[in-house]
């Protein structure tokens, strides 16, 4: 089963809902800040230090990575969008006016016969088995499948804070739809009501960020720490590695 991951990389839209950077503002206001450069240097960060490596390091190669971002994005970041798809000719780039014509690309992509469609937002992560883990759901075609049980962090003025394992079900981060565009099966939060949900609780997989400048409202919840699993302990390195070259970076600017 080859298993498409779909990421949606700041399309600019004002009158989307769901996002709350679109949230009472106009039009102007909105297209600014989602191409400020202060945003996207993290979005970046966390993409670059996260996301990405999460995707080229799975265990298996039977996937494709199809990433959506706006016809807009400033030339800067779009560049390096290109330098990522050049370096990999399973990681593919696509560029959309807004989100209608994004469902209208994601709808008529020729996806093959024995395939799943993946959720991934541009600044979570996947555990390196996400892709064989899957497979194990390859029959199920028609089903939908969740990975509820991961963890969020948070970047903020270089320094990582990462949450205790959580269990979230219907979680956005790997939700994959086997024989089926995921973005055709409604909100990730309600699609148990029209389709049958296997929920694999398979620990630390997926990683979930909080940050400032994120798209959604999510929330970090410390709490208590567990004990790091192998696959934690590779997530850990990879935030502190961001942790601290946004500190060289600060500090680089204060000289």
């Amino acid at each position: 089963m080859k298993v498409h991951i779909i990421t949606r990389f700041s399309i600019c839209d004002a009158h989307v809902e769901g996002f709350q950077i679109a949230k009472n503002t106009s039009v102007d206001d909105y297209e600014r800040a989602l191409f400020d450069p202060a945003r996207l240097r993290h979005k970046f960060e966390v993409f670059e230090g996260i996301t990405v490596p999460s995707i080229t390091g799975q265990s298996r190669d039977d996937w494709e990575w199809h990433i959506y971002t706006s016809d807009r994005l400033p030339l800067e970041f779009d560049r390096r969008l290109k330098r990522l798809a050049d370096s990999d000719s399973r990681i593919r780039v696509f560029r959309v006016r807004d989100f209608h014509e994004f469902s209208e690309q994601v709808v008529d992509f020729d996806y093959g016969d024995d395939f799943a469609t993946a959720r991934l937002d541009d600044d979570d992560g996947l555990s390196e088995h996400y892709i064989a883990k899957l497979q194990h759901y390859a029959s199920k075609r028609g089903c939908i499948v969740s990975f509820p049980t991961g963890h969020s962090f948070e970047l903020k003025d270089g320094r990582i804070r990462r949450a205790p394992e959580k269990v979230q079900r219907l979680v956005s981060a790997g939700m994959a739809a086997i024989g089926m565009n995921i973005y055709q099966c409604g909100s990730h939060k309600k699609v148990d009501l029209n389709y049958d949900v296997i929920y694999d609780y398979s620990p630390a997989m997926y990683l979930q960020d909080c940050s400032e400048f994120r798209d959604t409202n999510r929330r970090i919840d410390l709490g208590l720490r567990r004990p790091l699993t192998k696959f934690r302990r590779k997530l850990t390195s990879g935030l502190q590695s961001i942790g601290r070259r946004v500190s060289a970076r600060a500090r680089s600017g204060n000289d």
